[in-house]
């Protein structure tokens, strides 16, 4: 937890992680498993901290900004200072 003050850091354990499936997700086909490793609201500038699990067949929908296409794939992450994705 690069940054937290040690006597602010916590442990979450993934038993106490939240788990939610997304039907067509941001426009995507079939479902996506998403697993929340913490809750964001108590973070600033941060939406969401998490695995999101497809599929085969499954997809997102949404494109990053500036209409370029770029495709993800298993362990990539997506950082976007704001911008869509």
């Amino acid at each position: 937890m690069h940054g937290i003050p040690p006597e602010h850091a916590t442990i979450v354990r993934k038993k106490d992680m939240r788990t939610q499936v997304r039907s067509l997700m941001k426009g995507g086909v079939g479902d996506v498993t998403v697993l929340h490793f913490v809750e964001t609201d108590d973070l600033p500038n941060v939406r969401f901290v998490g695995e999101m699990t497809l599929p085969p067949g499954a997809s997102i929908g949404v494109v990053f900004d500036g209409g370029d296409d770029h495709r993800v794939g298993r362990g990539d992450i997506i950082v976007t200072g704001g911008a869509s994705h």
